[in-house]
């Protein structure tokens, strides 16, 4: 065989290999981009229906069940991009339930299996799922939630799902649920009684809704826990007692002292956030619903309390609230409004505003 003859079967062998190459890559991809149409395809048909379900107190024909459905037959991945195609925040009702379903699959091992994205809601509902499941006496269990909870600095996730499962635990017995939370360090009881309230006015029966005195529930608390919970009153208000809120800033505004009534009107000015929000609202429409809805006087508050849910819930990034929402403000109301955006929660902005001399 001449030299010329092998080069040319040579080179043969080399074009068809490259073409079986070419072959296998191109049916590769076509795989790969069918996946994906595929997977986009299914995401969409799931978020149709998701959107049509409730949450109810019994996880039962709901949300709960479907998210569990989605987890079950495509995998957990699946359920994380449901929640992102949501909008939905850190801290929702919905990365609870998936924290929920966490803990009923995994046991307290589910702690780190909750996505960077929904830590607060996801690490939320595994602790709720793990008191209300375990009780008070799963120490070992419990030892090992908190051994996850270290994981990144938004550990006080883990001490605010206590707070909701101190609350079921107790039948939403307020003030038993308290004092569990008081348990805690310091640092870590602030947002164990926003658990507790926020289990409370989510998930209590009605009949615990029918007190004439809507501020009843917060009679007999004191300090920290007594702020939380007035803190909470404008969600409970709009929740169980449909008020709108023109009507419930009116009555945050009837509060007979400073501290009630600033802490209603940073829980009205958080409902505001969330609601704009719901509706895939920007910073900008916040800003326009704080100015159209509060009293000139009060504006400023709404707005740094803004900035604080905006951030501590990853709506936005620090630099852009700083932007959009901070740089709205009067000189002297900016740096209160920065130090809101550092905030590790959303019931404490009361105590920045008292740092830097502001009445409200």
């Amino acid at each position: 065989m001449s030299n010329k003859t092998a080069k040319e079967q040579t080179r043969i062998i080399i074009l068809i290999l490259i073409l079986v190459v070419l072959v296998v890559v191109w049916i590769g991809t076509s795989f790969f981009v069918f996946d994906i149409i595929k997977s986009r395809k299914l995401d969409a048909e799931i978020l149709s229906v998701y959107k049509t379900l409730t949450i109810n107190p019994h996880r039962e024909g709901n949300r709960y069940d479907f998210l569990k459905k989605v987890v079950e037959e495509h995998g957990l991945d699946a359920g994380w991009r449901l929640l992102k195609s949501m909008g939905t925040p850190s801290a929702s009702l919905d990365s609870y339930l998936l924290g929920e379903y966490l803990y009923e699959k995994f046991g307290s091992n589910s702690i780190k299996k909750c996505h960077q994205s929904f830590l607060l809601g996801c690490r939320s509902g595994v602790v709720r799922s793990a008191i209300i499941a375990q009780g008070l006496n799963a120490i070992e269990e419990l030892k090992e939630i908190e051994e996850g909870c270290k994981i990144t600095d938004v550990r006080n996730s883990c001490s605010h799902g206590f707070g909701h499962g101190f609350s079921s635990f107790t039948n939403f017995n307020i003030r038993e649920a308290i004092s569990y939370c008081d348990r805690f360090q310091d640092h870590n009881r602030v947002p164990c009684y926003g658990g507790v309230f926020q289990e409370y006015y989510t998930f209590a029966p009605p009949e615990r809704f029918t007190e004439k005195d809507i501020w009843k529930i917060c009679s007999g608390l004191y300090g920290k826990s007594y702020g939380v919970c007035v803190f909470n009153l404008p969600d409970l208000w709009g929740i169980r007692y449909k008020l709108n809120i023109p009507n419930i800033i009116k009555q945050c505004l009837t509060a007979s002292d400073e501290f009630t009534r600033t802490n209603c009107l940073l829980g009205a000015s958080f409902r505001v956030v969330k609601l704009v929000k719901e509706d895939r609202g920007s910073a900008q429409n916040i800003i326009d619903q704080c100015r159209n809805l509060f009293p000139s006087t009060q504006v400023p508050l709404c707005i740094i309390s803004a900035a604080n849910v905006l951030v501590f819930y990853k709506y936005d990034s620090p630099q852009d609230v700083a932007k959009t929402v901070c740089s709205e403000l009067e000189e002297k109301f900016k740096s209160a409004c920065h130090d809101a955006m550092s905030l590790k929660t959303i019931f404490q902005t009361e105590e920045i505003l008292k740092r830097h001399g502001l009445q409200f």
